[in-house]
């Protein structure tokens, strides 16, 4: 294969990865364009694009795709800014086609010493073993009274990196995650201790980045959410420990975007709004035996407009400070900063 027919096919393999990894959103493909970056550097620019709500398609996700030396690739990562159309904020990584990134020890695991917490210290946000100004490399460990491990924490140059683990007082697993030279990096894994999963939390950069699940000690799951570099994207969702659907609402770039529902535990409607980057559109909030419903309206800034209080679907007068005790809802959005006046 030839270095052009590579680099064409090197694109198809990042734009299927990257469809995969955000295959919790509704309708994501991907797309790829011919890109300049501000250095003069030519190459493939692959988009994400999903549909919102409202029917428009949105671009939510750059990378920026190009060729360095033979057979190996830089990717940039690029953000949405809504004041310029492309902007590059970090090297992502070098890849070459038959290494998959991994995080490793500069050390194997298994040749590296494990000592007591108490024999270290930090200083400026580094870590010494007591004796000595050269930064730590190893397993800085820590017990409980009666012997059994606490945690284990892999150390590469006074800084985390690689594996961290930690266990309950009588051997259960409580966690186990991984860092990148003092970064959290990869998949991180928490359970209760009755042994049931609780959260799993993906990092990129120190950032939570992917998919991220929360279940509640029953093995119910609590929330399924999406996040971009630490910001909201895509479809998120919410249960009661019962298991009934608590909420679902549609974020883009750290912005609400498109319907956002929540419900009671005992499954009726609490609330439906609609949103538009980040505005609030309308809002309708029922109480739980459904004979109230109030409605919020508001302008193309977010500013409020209206809002109508119905009793069994008949317009009526009403008192703002009874609002929250009406429809058994204490925190109204987008509305209770109306409702405090």
């Amino acid at each position: 294969m030839n270095k052009k027919a590579e680099f064409k096919n090197f694109i198809t393999i990042m734009a299927k990865t990257f469809v995969n990894n955000f295959k919790g959103f509704d309708n994501c493909r991907s797309r790829n364009e011919e890109f300049t970056n501000d250095n003069g550097v030519k190459g493939r620019i692959i988009i994400l694009t999903m549909d919102d709500d409202l029917g428009e398609k949105d671009d939510f996700a750059y990378t920026f795709v190009f060729p360095r030396g033979d057979h190996c690739y830089y990717v940039d990562c690029i953000e949405i800014d809504y004041c310029e159309k492309y902007v590059i904020y970090e090297i992502f990584n070098t890849i070459k086609l038959s290494e998959p990134k991994t995080i490793k020890n500069e050390i194997k695991p298994d040749l590296l010493d494990k000592v007591d917490e108490s024999e270290l210290y930090v200083y400026d946000h580094i870590t010494f073993k007591k004796g000595s100004d050269k930064k730590f490399t190893g397993i800085k460990v820590k017990k409980y009274s009666n012997g059994n491990r606490r945690y284990e924490h892999s150390f590469a140059n006074g800084f985390l990196h690689g594996k961290v683990e930690s266990w309950g007082k009588n051997g259960e697993k409580l966690q186990v995650g991984f860092y990148n030279h003092g970064k959290v990096e990869g998949r991180f894994e928490n359970w209760f201790l009755n042994g049931n999963l609780d959260t799993v939390t993906n990092y990129l950069y120190d950032k939570q980045n992917g998919k991220q699940e929360d279940w509640y000690k029953n093995k119910i799951k609590k929330y399924e959410i999406y996040l971009i570099k630490g910001r909201a994207e895509g479809k998120q969702e919410g249960w009661f420990e019962n298991g009934n659907k608590k909420y679902i609402e549609h974020w883009i770039n750290g912005r609400l975007n498109g319907t956002r529902e929540f419900w009671f535990e005992s499954s009726e409607k609490r609330k439906n709004e609609i949103y538009k980057m980040g505005l609030p559109i309308s809002s309708t909030h029922w109480s739980k035996n459904g004979v109230y419903e109030l409605k919020f309206t508001f302008d193309e800034k977010g500013e409020l407009l209206s809002r109508e209080l119905f009793e069994s679907n008949k317009k009526i007068a009403f008192k703002l400070k009874d609002i929250p005790i009406l429809l058994n809802d204490p925190h109204l959005l987008p509305g209770d900063s109306q409702i405090k006046k």
